[in-house]
């Protein structure tokens, strides 16, 4: 669990966001970072909801999952 943690916290940094949305031309979902995809549509907008669009298995897969990180201490 602790390397697990650090890794978390590293991936989601705003040095790393914003290095890998560079390297990879895509946006992080950090609002503290600079848009890496060149169109400026594809940046999420502050105030707005997002829907999830993946199929129910996917989402609950995905929920939890995040809860097994919150477990862990990394995220509140």
């Amino acid at each position: 669990p602790n390397a697990a943690k650090i890794f978390v916290n590293w991936y989601l940094s705003k040095d790393f966001q914003q290095q890998y949305a560079d390297a990879y031309e895509t946006n992080s979902r950090r609002a503290d970072t600079k848009p890496g995809d060149p169109d400026p549509n594809h940046a999420l907008r502050g105030g707005v909801t997002y829907e999830c669009r993946s199929n129910e298995a996917a989402i609950r897969k995905l929920q939890a999952l995040q809860e097994r990180i919150k477990s862990w201490g990394v995220l509140g």
